[in-house]
């Protein structure tokens, strides 16, 4: 399923299922002209064995490593990052080494939790980070939205289940 050419896509959470994984990279790569996908972030196995299943070929980076592809001027038909944009230090540099690492007309794809989700939508911002060993930045749709076309995206940020937002951008 498309809207602009871009797939529709609702899934992923750190404790995604081999069938959700499968399922949203299905509609993702459907979307993609390449099969070359970059995982960013700590994925785990459903990602790495959906992207095998549907033909995909995986390289995995760990946040903070993508310089080293931008460098060796690697590209990828489709950028995937679930929670990993909002737990970045810095998610605007974050959002702009993926669009580097993506192709022209590359997809990418991220995951946040927007304001109504239990983890930031219960505790106080305050309360939320004395009890994570990392930041969370908490994203409503027009930030998120601006955040993409400031990194140079067509986006569409769409509301997903259990309090999450999901940014489908095309590298244009």
């Amino acid at each position: 399923m498309q809207k602009n050419g871009v797939p529709l896509v609702a899934s992923s959470c750190p404790q995604e299922t081999d069938s959700s994984a499968r399922r949203r990279l299905t509609r993702l790569s459907s979307g993609v002209n390449g099969a070359r996908y970059l995982s960013v972030g700590p994925h785990g196995a459903p990602a790495a064995a959906a992207a095998r299943a549907i033909g995909l070929y995986l390289t995995s980076v760990a946040v903070g490593r993508m310089e080293g592809l931008v460098t060796q001027n690697q590209r990828f038909d489709l950028v995937d990052c679930p929670w990993v944009l909002a737990q970045a230090d810095d998610p605007r540099t974050l959002l702009q080494e993926m669009v580097a690492v993506a192709a022209h007309r590359g997809l990418i794809w991220a995951s946040v939790p927007d304001p109504g989700h239990w983890l930031t939508g219960r505790l106080s911002r305050q309360k939320v980070q004395a009890a994570l060993p990392y930041v969370v930045t908490v994203f409503d749709r027009a930030s998120l939205a601006n955040l993409g076309r400031a990194a140079g995206l067509q986006v569409r940020v769409e509301r997903g289940r259990q309090g999450m937002l999901y940014l489908t951008g095309r590298k244009v």
